[in-house]
């Protein structure tokens, strides 16, 4: 399944270079690009059919560890960060549920993270509840990490949507950096908040300064 979602998400449009000027010769290539395009659909949706059919196996006879249910989730949230798939929340929140295997409600936990869904108050105070009310040592441990995760992404300024690797982002700050003026406060806060963990700290300070519906989860928690 990995395999398969990584193919989807890496297959890149080839360009199409025609030299001809004969009319039914631009015909015929535009009706096999169209054509092309049209497999290529088929072929997509029937992967992401087949994650979804192998994902929900273990509902039915529970492989080793769930490892078809953690794959397929793994998988979907690949392809939803490409824009492949829609963001279905309520999928990730079926697999999320007390009930499932730990580890398949960690993944789903950990998937909904990933693609910045925690970012919704609704979704922010279901895992906060669920960390509250989690009866298992083991699995309020693992949860508090993932939302420790969740935390380091707003710190970094971190979003699913962002396509840039970790060096381009790096070059793109330092190129903003030599081009910003002196007074540009805004620019260097965005620049400590990656390089520093003063600044990193500021800034989840700042973005949860006004967010209530975490802070009454974390009161929850802690009392």
């Amino acid at each position: 399944m990995q395999c398969l979602s990584s193919t989807l998400v890496r297959t890149e449009s080839r360009p199409v270079y025609d030299f001809s000027f004969e009319e039914s010769e631009d015909l015929h290539a535009a009706t096999q690009d169209a054509q092309l395009a049209l497999e290529e659909a088929e072929f997509q949706r029937n992967a992401v059919n087949l994650i979804e059919r192998y994902g929900r196996i273990d509902e039915w006879t529970a492989s080793h560890g769930n490892v078809y249910s953690i794959s397929a989730l793994a998988c979907m949230q690949q392809l939803v960060e490409r824009g492949l798939v829609t963001a279905r929340t309520a999928d990730f929140l079926h697999y999320s549920r007390v009930g499932n295997a730990d580890g398949v409600r960690l993944q789903a936990f950990r998937c909904m993270v990933e693609l910045d869904l925690l970012r919704l108050p609704q979704l922010a105070r279901y895992m906060l509840y669920s960390l509250q009310t989690e009866a298992s040592p083991y699995m309020r441990t693992r949860l508090w990490r993932v939302f420790c995760e969740a935390l380091g992404r707003l710190a970094l300024g971190k979003s699913s949507a962002s396509s840039l690797s970790l060096q381009a982002q790096r070059q793109q700050q330092d190129a903003l950096l030599i081009e910003a003026d002196a007074g540009s406060d805004a620019r260097v806060r965005e620049l400590k908040r990656t390089q520093t963990v003063a600044g990193a700290l500021a800034a989840v300070r700042d973005e949860l300064a006004a967010n209530e519906t975490v802070k009454e989860g974390l009161k929850g928690i802690l009392t």
